[in-house]
């Protein structure tokens, strides 16, 4: 079997979850593009070159090949969405993070590769300019310290960037794609908040483990610093400065 081409020309879709208030309303406009050369043989590919809307204004941009048709589906995507306004969302934030949106943007480099059943999946997330409201006290609220773990994640420059890369096989019936996201994004954020001077170690080229940066050794007596204890000071100016929400209090 083989279908040379399908073209799709200004799709459009509307999302809304009723299940919260307000209500979260999103849509998908100007959507279409091509789909060649999809064959049922094994070693066929058909190429994609699709594109739309979301929200009216980010650009939504899906690339590669596929083999859905074949015995053995076959998959390499790569997908971008740059800029999407997320106060449309604002509800979930409310109610997951416990904190109202005022503001922010979010961009996606996504790349799913499937072969022989085997996921794997690269996922970039840029979030820009994220910017909390008022606490809402939601008893579906995570108990995570969210003010934190944006502060420690945040750049000088307002951006967040998280690399979550997955891989599973699709023939597991405990394998279920949107759980391991979460899952993954959980032990993330979590991994930030239980060693956070662990990543403001990270910022800085040789800038030590966790343990070198939590404390500050002097010598019995003397209220001079050895050198490697100035280098830790330095590594904590640097990573603070990449880190302007933060602030450290020390304590003796």
């Amino acid at each position: 079997m083989t279908i040379d081409q399908v073209k799709l020309v200004k799709l459009a879709a509307r999302f809304q979850d009723l299940s919260i208030e307000p209500n979260v309303k999103t849509s998908l406009t100007e959507f279409g593009g091509t789909i060649k050369g999809l064959s049922s043989k094994q070693l066929k590919k058909a190429d994609v070159n699709l594109s739309g809307k979301v929200g009216r204004a980010a650009p939504l941009n899906i690339v590669g090949k596929i083999n859905p048709l074949s015995e053995d589906a076959f998959t390499d995507l790569v997908v971008t969405l740059g800029a999407m306004d997320l106060t449309p969302a604002g509800p979930y934030s409310g109610k997951y993070a416990g904190y109202g949106l005022s503001k922010g943007k979010l961009s996606l480099d996504l790349k799913y590769k499937v072969s022989q059943k085997i996921l794997e999946a690269e996922n970039l997330v840029r979030v820009d300019q994220l910017t909390f409201g008022e606490k809402t006290n939601s008893p579906d609220a995570t108990s995570l310290p969210v003010p934190l773990i944006v502060g420690l994640l945040k750049d000088r420059k307002g951006v967040i960037e998280v690399d979550m890369p997955i891989r599973g096989n699709l023939n597991d019936p405990d394998f279920k794609y949107g759980k391991v996201v979460i899952s993954t994004l959980l032990n993330l954020l979590g991994k930030v908040v239980a060693s956070p001077f662990a990543l403001m170690g990270k910022l800085v080229p040789g800038g030590g483990n966790e343990e070198d940066l939590q404390f500050i050794e002097f010598q019995p007596g003397s209220a001079a610093l050895l050198e490697s204890e100035v280098h830790k000071l330095e590594a904590l100016e640097k990573a603070l400065d990449e880190r302007a929400g933060l602030r450290l209090d020390i304590k003796d």
